[in-house]
């Protein structure tokens, strides 16, 4: 057995795992003003659900760059939304390619950005190890989207280096939910739904638990994973539930999880990461 699955999580006090009633936040949500294309709600909409419904505190919305006035264009949607909800907080952020070697292309107007999350899209056909412990260890990167993905197939990666990275630098590897939303949405192959879900495997979980590893959990909703007539968003969400019942059966607590700081917490533990 290799030593990461030795891990026993039957040594951690039960009051301390994650549950729920823990979650603070959602920190990777697409909004329609900024990436129009693929996004599924407004900011105002997504604040809708998550005030209303779940009573969350604060949203990260991390949409992928598509230039100044698409991040200028999210502020404008989060500063709407916020009239409608003061009490709930957000983070203009957003989601950044890792390239194959592992750099990632930083926009100029980086600093405008609150949240960074580094993801690799496209099958790799380089050393997907590498590749993120490449990125995690840039200063502008705080969350490893979805670093599972695409790997259902790969032999050879080095999940115990880079979860051991990834906590040596406080930073924290992504629990993608949509990666196990409904695999009978239209379009879907069983196959790219057995592909997305690889990161919940006992390889990985166990080495996130052994390292004490940071995680984040987003939804990461996009127009492919829409169910027509259907509460998709809701649907993610209670995944969600799900989610957090395998994470406490691998022992996975509360401080691991950054989903449950509050958002001074948050902002201090990103504005970590710059100072290196």
């Amino acid at each position: 057995m290799p030593e990461a699955l030795e891990f026993n999580p039957e040594n951690i006090d039960k009051s301390e795992l994650i549950s729920v009633r823990s979650i603070r936040s959602d920190l990777h949500c697409h909004s329609v003003e900024g990436s129009p294309v693929d996004a599924v709600y407004t900011v105002t909409e997504l604040a809708r659900f998550y005030h209303d419904v779940l009573g969350v505190e604060f949203l990260g919305i991390t949409n992928h760059y598509y230039g100044e006035d698409r991040l200028s264009a999210v502020q404008g949607g989060i500063d709407q939304a916020h009239e409608l909800y003061p009490d709930l907080a957000f983070l203009n952020g957003l989601e950044l390619d890792i390239n194959l070697d592992g750099t990632i292309d930083i926009p100029e107007n980086i600093e405008k950005s609150q949240l960074n999350i580094g993801s690799i899209h496209g099958k790799p056909n380089t050393d997907i190890s590498d590749r993120i412990l490449t990125a995690l260890n840039n200063p502008y990167i705080d969350i490893v989207g979805h670093p599972g993905r695409y790997t259902k197939d790969l032999f050879g990666i080095d999940w115990d280096g880079i979860c051991a990275e990834a906590a040596t630098l406080d930073k924290a590897l992504e629990i993608n939910i949509s990666e196990l939303l409904n695999p009978d949405i239209e379009g879907a192959s069983v196959e790219r739904s057995a592909d997305r879900v690889y990161l919940m495997k006992d390889e990985i979980l166990c080495n996130l638990a052994k390292h004490k590893t940071k995680i984040s959990i987003g939804t990461d909703l996009h127009q492919d994973q829409r169910v027509a007539g259907a509460d998709t968003l809701g649907m993610e969400w209670r995944k969600m539930i799900e989610v957090l019942e395998k994470l406490q059966s691998y022992g996975i607590t509360k401080d691991q999880v950054v989903n449950t700081l509050n958002y001074d917490e948050l902002i201090n533990w990103v504005n970590s990461h710059r100072k290196h």
